[in-house]
């Protein structure tokens, strides 16, 4: 998948409006102030409507493939919260809620290239093409927000994703994921590296000591880079040695920290949803 630049700033932009968000949803916690017609939260809505909110990590065509061996034929894609699932019930991510929460894409993480592209193209752009629509550069991620489509795009992971074949990778060139790489493999390309790089599901370390989130000194290199840090969901990244239960604060601070160092261009979400079992409080769906 080629991914520009341009791309990497279209998954940025996703900061300054989850940083909104998560406000709303802690002042929803705080003040119990639940109605939409609030200004902050309608002014979420309209950021939404003109600004693309990309997720940049989810795990829903591995879930299909998975469970419904690529078969959708018979499968409610509005509604995947009724299916009896492996390990992940229910889905948190299915049409009719991507469509309330004005989610403008997602990044789908693949290990087998071939077999995941069938899921993503066969069974959900095809046959719900009126909805989804596959994206493999910037400009095509806007023609489908414009249309009002949710994009798909795809992420590979390891190694064994292509197959053993360098066509393949070529194929699939895009910006490198350093998510799920030891702190020096994270270094080596973000001091070589002409292109920007993602985290497509960290934190940060100085929050959270768990091995796959970001250092300080590598949020600095990220800056430099002008890549992006895309928080995840997570609990067992955002909340390290406590007995509470992670939240949505806890996800506010990781993009905030983030923020202060890398940036606020440099900052994102990427959610691992449909690949994690518990989710942080009110942070239970897409």
């Amino acid at each position: 998948m080629i991914l520009t630049r341009q791309c990497k700033f279209i998954l940025a932009g996703v900061s300054i409006l989850l940083s909104l968000v998560v406000g709303i949803n802690i002042g929803v916690i705080v003040y119990n102030r639940k109605s939409k017609s609030s200004t902050i939260e309608i002014q979420a809505y309209k950021i939404l409507e003109n600004n693309p909110l990309i997720d940049g990590h989810n795990d829903l065509a591995i879930l299909i493939r998975e469970n419904f061996q690529n078969k959708t034929n018979d499968l409610d894609l509005y509604n995947m919260a009724q299916y009896h699932l492996v390990e992940y019930t229910p889905s948190p991510t299915d049409i009719t809620r991507l469509r309330q929460r004005q989610v403008g894409g997602q990044v789908y993480f693949c290990f087998h290239v071939l077999i995941t592209l069938k899921t993503l193209y066969c069974s959900i752009n095809f046959e719900y093409s009126d909805v989804f629509q596959l994206a493999k550069t910037a400009e095509e991620v806007r023609q489908a927000f414009n249309a009002k489509r949710i994009v798909s795009l795809l992420n590979i992971g390891g190694g064994q994703a292509i197959e053993g074949s360098f066509s393949i990778l070529r194929l699939f060139y895009q910006m490198v994921d350093l998510s799920h790489v030891s702190t020096q493999t994270t270094i080596d390309p973000l001091n070589i590296s002409q292109s920007p790089v993602i985290f497509s599901h960290s934190a940060a370390y100085s929050l959270c000591n768990h091995t796959r989130n970001v250092q300080d000194d590598v949020l600095e290199l990220v800056k430099r880079n002008h890549g992006i840090v895309m928080v995840t969901f997570a609990p067992y990244f955002i909340k390290c040695h406590s007995e509470d239960p992670a939240a949505i604060a806890d996800d506010a601070a990781h993009i905030n920290y983030i923020r202060n160092i890398a940036g606020i261009e440099n900052v994102g979400i990427g959610s691992d949803f449909d690949g994690i079992v518990v989710t942080p409080k009110d942070l239970e769906d897409v």
